[in-house]
C-alpha cells in the first residue's frame, strides 16, 4: 500500500475475499449473455471445479432449456431497460437436483452509457421459505378454528388497511360481502369519541410491538348502527409484517352495563327525592 492506496495485487486479493466470503452466489455475463466469471459459491452450486470453468459458457450449457430461457429473458430485460431487477424469489435446483428457493438480483454493467454486461446475485432462502410455509399453515388452522366461534378477526397492514377478514366481522359490520370491507382502513368505522385511544394503542403496537389487550372501541357500521367491540391485537412476522386482531362484540354487555347504570342512577334519584321530602316535612313540623 502506497500513500493510502492499494496496489493492483492487493485490490485483486480484496476483491476475491469480498466475492468468496459473502454468503451469496455471484456471477457476471457479457452483453451476449456469455458467462465471464463467478465466485466460488456459484461454481460449487453448479458442480464446477472452479470459477474459471464457467467462462465462455451460456445458461444452456449449465441448466435445462426451460430454465435457461427463463434466466435469459430476465437478463435481456435488464440490458434493454438498463435497470436492475431485484428480489425475485423463485424455485431452482443445484447440480445434484436439490430443490431450493432463491432470491435473485440482477444489475446492468454500464460503460459510456452502454450496457456491456450484467452482474447477478442470488441467496438461498429455502429455510426462510419453509418457515413461512409452516407459519402460513399454522395461521390458516388458527383462522379456521376462529370461524367456528363467535369471534371476528381482521388482518391488516401496518397502515391499518384491511387485507383479510372472516364472515363474523362482515356480519358485525352489516356489510354485504368481504369485498366491501377488504382494502378499507379499520379506522374509518371508529367513533370519534374513541379515536384517540384507538390511535394510541395501534401506534404503540406498530412502533413498540406492544400487544393490544381488551381495547374497547365503538364502531359505526355500514348501516350506521353502533357496535361496541373488544380488540386484542398483535404483530405477525409471516413474510411481511401484518397486524392480526381478534374482535369480540361486547354490545350486549355494554347495553347491560348502561341499563345497570341507569337503574342505579334512578335509584339514587329516588333516594335523593325521598330525603328531600323528609327534610321538607321536618321543616313543616318545626314551623
Amino acid at each position: 500500500m502506497k500513500n493510502g492506496y492499494l496496489c493492483e495485487e492487493q485490490e485483486k486479493c480484496l476483491c476475491n475475499i469480498a466475492l468468496n466470503e459473502v454468503p451469496l452466489y455471484i456471477f457476471w455475463k457479457d452483453q451476449d449473455l456469455i458467462f465471464r466469471g463467478c465466485n466460488d459459491n456459484f461454481a460449487k452450486f453448479l458442480g464446477l471445479k472452479s470459477p474459471n470453468d464457467i467462462i465462455g459458457k451460456t445458461d444452456f450449457d449449465l441448466v435445462d432449456k426451460e430454465s435457461a430461457e427463463h434466466f435469459r429473458e430476465i437478463d435481456k430485460m435488464v440490458i434493454k431497460t438498463k435497470k436492475a431487477v431485484k428480489n425475485i424469489t423463485e424455485p431452482s435446483g443445484d447440480y445434484q437436483k436439490n430443490q431450493i428457493w432463491m432470491n435473485v438480483n440482477k444489475f446492468p454493467l454500464i460503460k459510456n452509457n452502454k450496457v456491456v454486461g450484467i452482474v447477478g446475485t442470488f441467496e438461498d432462502v429455502t429455510e426462510k421459505k419453509d418457515l413461512e410455509g409452516k407459519l402460513s399453515k399454522s395461521e390458516d388452522k388458527y383462522k379456521n378454528l376462529i370461524e367456528f366461534t363467535n369471534t371476528s378477526y381482521v388482518i391488516m397492514n401496518k397502515k391499518l388497511k384491511i387485507i383479510e377478514v372472516n364472515n363474523n366481522f362482515v356480519d358485525l359490520m352489516e356489510a354485504k360481502s368481504k369485498k366491501e370491507i377488504i382494502g378499507r382502513n379499520l379506522r374509518s368505522w371508529v367513533s370519534s369519541k374513541r379515536m384517540s385511544s384507538f390511535d394510541a394503542a395501534f401506534k404503540c403496537l406498530v412502533k413498540n410491538n406492544k400487544h393490544i389487550n381488551d381495547l374497547e372501541v365503538l364502531l359505526v357500521n355500514e348501516k350506521g348502527n353502533k357496535a361496541y367491540i373488544s380488540v386484542n391485537g398483535y404483530l405477525t412476522q409471516n413474510g411481511n409484517t401484518k397486524i392480526f386482531c381478534l374482535i369480540s362484540d361486547i354490545s350486549m354487555r355494554k347495553m347491560m352495563q348502561q341499563a345497570e347504570f341507569i337503574k342505579n342512577q334512578k335509584q339514587k334519584d329516588r333516594i335523593k327525592h325521598n330525603i328531600m321530602e323528609i327534610q321538607n316535612q321536618l321543616r313543616d313540623l318545626q314551623k
